[in-house]
């Protein structure tokens, strides 16, 4: 037999395999009993209400209270451990004060806070719709802490801690002078247009803002940038005026002009030149130019800082020149 015919023969074979494989390829029944689970039900727990912890420090390291009603009105109060045996307060309600006093005071203060109620609201936290705002936090030396806030609608309970904890931080504070911010003055500022920038602010009702920087502006490669120029031609000094913390929109600049400068040529740069976006996060409403005697003033600031500031301008006699609204709002 030849090769050819002996293949033939064995695929032969292996298809009849096959077949025989798969005849007896029978499926095996599956005979396991199937048992049923009986359903169990979940007894409903109830998780009772919180009224809070109790703290239990031995000595208090630091406090703060914050408490704005629906009308705006804020109450701050914060106090800390200075590290040097005194206690470091700021208080701002109905007047601002500020100082450092003796140990005794968180003594007396966590006696307040103990017998205000507030304590019964430790831990919680509400959040709801609505304008007022209020948190009250302390810490101790032993790690105990104490927090409590709420937004919206405010506890009664709440408020009324707040309140005696409030009378009790005026009692202790009653020696203390009532805080007065005061513009710090860079050197090298002339005494002639300090004394016309100080006259307006002392008139204008802002407070200082907590507090203004009044600086020379040296007349370099920086001069135009900072005053709002396009170039320092024709001015013989400068001097800008804005807060210390540059979240507020508000600048005063007067440019003390050279001898043989003209005022409108530095009235309209001021006007071409005004960058209403200076202060990235916030923007001014309304900006002013005004001329006294060798001097060209620049006012810009948010609506109520403005008013004030250029009824002052106007009331020392200075000649407004030019009043301007910011074009992007």
């Amino acid at each position: 037999m030849n090769l050819k015919k002996i293949l033939s023969v064995l695929l032969v074979l292996v298809m009849a395999l096959s077949l025989a494989a798969c005849a007896n390829d029978t499926k095996t029944e599956d005979t396991t009993p199937t048992t049923t689970v009986p359903e169990t039900t979940v007894p409903e727990t109830t998780v009772p209400e919180t009224t809070g912890t109790p703290v239990s420090g031995n000595t208090l390291m630091d406090f703060s209270m914050n408490l704005t009603d629906e009308n705006g009105n804020q109450t701050y109060v914060y106090a800390y451990d200075d590290g040097m045996g005194g206690v470091y307060v700021e208080y701002s309600g109905a007047e601002r004060k500020e100082a450092t006093m003796d140990a005794s005071f968180f003594t007396a203060l966590d006696a307040a806070l103990q017998s205000s109620g507030l304590v019964e609201l430790n831990g919680q936290e509400v959040h709801e719709d609505g304008a007022a705002f209020g948190t009250v936090s302390a810490s101790y030396a032993d790690g105990s802490f104490f927090s409590c806030s709420f937004s919206g609608v405010l506890p009664e309970a709440f408020t009324t801690g707040c309140a005696a904890l409030e009378s009790s931080i005026v009692a202790l504070l009653a020696d203390v002078p009532v805080y007065v911010a005061q513009p710090l003055v860079g050197d090298g500022v002339n005494e002639d247009t300090l004394a016309a920038m100080m006259e307006i602010l002392n008139n204008s009702g802002i407070a200082y803002l907590d507090t203004l920087a009044i600086m020379d502006v040296p007349v370099d490669e920086y001069f135009a940038y900072t005053m709002g120029l396009s170039s320092g031609d024709g001015i013989a000094a400068g001097t800008i005026c804005s807060p210390m913390m540059n979240t507020t929109p508000y600048s005063l600049v007067i440019a003390t002009l050279a001898d043989d400068a003209d005022a409108e040529t530095v009235r309209a740069d001021f006007e071409a030149s005004m960058d209403w976006r200076k202060w990235v996060c916030v923007t001014p409403e309304s900006a002013l130019i005004a001329q006294k005697d060798n001097m060209v003033l620049c006012l810009m600031g948010s609506e109520n800082l403005y008013q004030g500031t250029a009824e002052a301008i106007e009331a020392a006699g200075w000649t407004v020149l030019t009043t301007l609204t910011n074009p992007n709002m």
